[in-house]
């Protein structure tokens, strides 16, 4: 099965085998990129450093990034216990671009502790230093917004916006959210390995880091919980 058709497979969706390279037998070149990760061992130097992403506090606040006791190993983003305290973290480069015939799939295992107190944002998105505030131009991604407990998906170049996808998160509730980027053409959007209503205008023409993002909503340190995440270009 070709790496595009075991993707396409929903059913396939959430097994770690499509982390695997592929190689062409013949020069022994890779003919996809990724970057995955499952968070374990810990890649946390401090509470608000790691290697390889570049980590943001925003509202002036502190914040924290834990691996918690739970079996194969989870990231916590903590922001303060204030409102509009927040944590982000992004990949340091840039490595994604939509382009004809190089698709993009993306997937990650997420949670919150209080989905309706909480904003976030998971997915592709240019480098920003405060992603849940300024909703930047170019994204490809999952939101949630304080005030409702919706899932919102969002594909944007400048002119978009967070699109309710009819699914509802709930508290302290794992959920797989992913999308595969069909060179410039459309964007379907995969929740728990289901396939949602494709998007076909606004996909973004530059480069997007790997990024997420949580701003509490109250005066609480309401969390983001990442599994894994991995995400997979074609040469």
């Amino acid at each position: 099965m070709s790496i595009r058709s075991t993707w396409q497979n929903s059913s396939l969706l959430g097994k770690d085998g499509f982390c695997r390279c592929v190689y062409s037998a013949a020069t022994f070149a890779p003919l996809q990129y990724m970057a995955f990760t499952d968070f374990v061992p810990a890649p946390i130097k401090d509470a608000d450093e790691m290697p390889g992403w570049t980590v943001t506090l925003s509202g002036g606040g502190e914040g924290s990034l834990v691996m918690a006791d739970e079996a194969g190993g989870i990231l916590q983003l903590t922001p303060a216990a204030a409102e509009d305290q927040g944590i982000q973290i992004q990949t340091d480069g840039e490595m994604f671009l939509p382009a004809a015939t190089k698709d993009i799939w993306f997937e990650a295992r997420i949670r919150g502790n209080d989905v309706t107190q909480v904003d976030w944002f998971a997915g592709l998105c240019t480098t920003d230093t405060s992603i849940i505030a300024s909703n930047p131009d170019n994204a490809i991604g999952f939101w949630t917004h304080d005030g409702d407990v919706n899932l919102d998906f969002e594909v944007a170049d400048g002119t978009g916006a967070p699109v309710d996808t009819t699914v509802d998160l709930a508290d302290n509730t794992w959920i797989n959210v992913g999308f595969l980027v069909n060179g410039v053409t459309s964007v379907t959007p995969y929740i728990n390995g289901v396939a949602y209503t494709a998007v076909t205008a606004n996909i973004p023409a530059t480069e997007l880091a790997l990024s997420f993002a949580v701003l509490s909503g109250e005066g609480a340190a309401n969390r983001l919980d990442i599994d894994w995440v991995r995400c997979t270009q074609l040469r």
